[in-house]
């Protein structure tokens, strides 16, 4: 199937999509190199080889083992030039596999959908690979929470929840004995249940004080 050709932006839209950027960011137009059908093969091996190497950093944490920050580059590198090439045909991947990712794989999933969004927004290569990394690690505090609760059914009482909302805290922890991250990955994480009315945790930021990685990653 031949590429779709984008309709063209109009500098009103391109205007406001760069509005949304920060100050310094070099905004981005991208378009499609290859169609689905062509990416789809590629997709589908970078998603099976990232959740390999998630499973695998998923077991060191639970062990108590460290690991690089280079391990969770090596996840998002392949996953984020895929992206850029044609992003529907790892979204479509992420989608097929819902039923049969791990408990944890669900950070697969959140890593293809908010970098695609970031893509769509205009965020350089760098960035975008920040964005994978948040995707990855938001919920990895969850792994330092009662089993119980995480296999829980239904709704959590009132104190189950407040135990639950500590997985933001166990995840800064865990990423804290990893130097290296960038601050922009840790905002993110931290931010990644506040909302913009300020009904969020754990700080109940509103608005503005929240950066753009954390409104990203709490949608």
């Amino acid at each position: 199937a031949p590429l779709e050709e984008a309709a063209a932006e109009t500098p009103q839209e391109f205007e406001a999509r760069a509005a949304l950027l920060p100050p310094g960011i070099q905004v981005q137009t991208y378009v499609n190199v290859t169609t689905v059908e062509e990416e789809a093969p590629r997709a589908r091996e970078v998603v099976a080889h990232a959740g390999e190497l998630l499973d695998k950093l998923v077991s060191d944490i639970r062990i108590g083992q460290s690991f690089e920050v280079e391990q969770v580059e090596e996840i998002v590198d392949d996953m984020v030039e895929s992206i850029v090439r044609n992003p529907q045909a790892m979204m479509w991947v992420a989608k097929l596999r819902e039923q049969d990712i791990t408990a944890y794989g669900h950070g697969l999933q959140v890593s293809v959908y908010i970098t695609s969004f970031g893509r769509h927004l205009g965020f350089p290569k760098a960035q975008l690979a920040h964005l994978a990394q948040i995707g990855l690690l938001l919920d990895i505090g969850k792994l330092r929470l009662p089993r119980d609760l995480l296999d829980k059914q239904g709704r959590l009482t009132d104190a189950e929840f407040e135990t639950a909302k500590e997985h933001v805290a166990h995840g800064l922890a865990i990423l804290d004995e990893t130097p290296g991250f960038d601050p922009s990955i840790l905002s993110g994480i931290e931010q990644h249940h506040e909302r913009m009315n300020g009904s969020g945790y754990p700080r109940r930021l509103v608005g503005d004080e929240i950066g753009i990685f954390g409104r990203m990653a709490g949608i």
